[in-house]
């Protein structure tokens, strides 16, 4: 286990959300953040949704998706989504915890869970939801030269700070993905 591994291990240990899921989790979506060791270097998996899901069409996010009640536990449900998206079986993932949940302008709670690819990085693209999948370094994710603050208006409405990454191979990473990878990154 690498500094990176216990690090988290240590600190994701406190915050890993209730495991077991009492019955009422309406609005409720679980994450994963999926390390992925490249070249003795760490990488984070990212997708880029298509543009026939319901949500978020065409935006950057975490393999994840919405519980269902068949699902055993808020972690079930990160996993469950992972393997139908992008492939990657459940037993391939060592869970390191979660990070605090997150609550979402749609008024959706998002559980995210850390996770590390134990098998390799052989992703099995579901296209109905998911255009493509690619990894970003975290050396690249951490460079403080890469990301900055920026006011976004919200439905009209009122206007929020929200985290945007400069474009990573033609991808943008920003709103709720760049603000769980900056609450990851704080930690770490």
């Amino acid at each position: 286990m690498d500094e990176l591994e216990k690090k988290l291990s240590q600190v994701l240990k406190s915050q890993t959300q209730v495991e077991s899921v009492g019955g009422s989790f309406v609005n409720a979506a679980a994450v994963l953040i999926l390390f992925v060791n490249v070249s003795d270097e760490w990488n984070i998996v990212y997708t880029r949704r298509t543009n026939n899901v319901r949500t978020h069409q065409g935006e950057v996010s975490f393999p994840g998706g919405a519980y269902e009640p068949e699902d055993a536990s808020m972690v079930s449900t990160a996993l469950r989504e992972t393997y139908e998206e992008i492939g990657i079986k459940p037993e391939c993932i060592r869970i390191l915890g979660g990070l605090d949940p997150v609550r979402t302008i749609s008024n959706f709670t998002v559980y995210p869970y850390v996770g590390i690819l134990e098998c390799e990085p052989t992703f099995l693209i579901n296209f109905n939801e998911v255009e493509r999948v690619f990894m970003i370094p975290l050396k690249w994710l951490t460079d403080p030269l890469n990301f900055y603050e920026q006011d976004h208006l919200v439905e009209q409405q009122f206007i929020r700070r929200v985290v945007h990454y400069n474009d990573f191979e033609g991808e943008h990473l920003w709103g709720l993905t760049a603000r769980i990878t900056q609450q990851l990154l704080e930690i770490q």
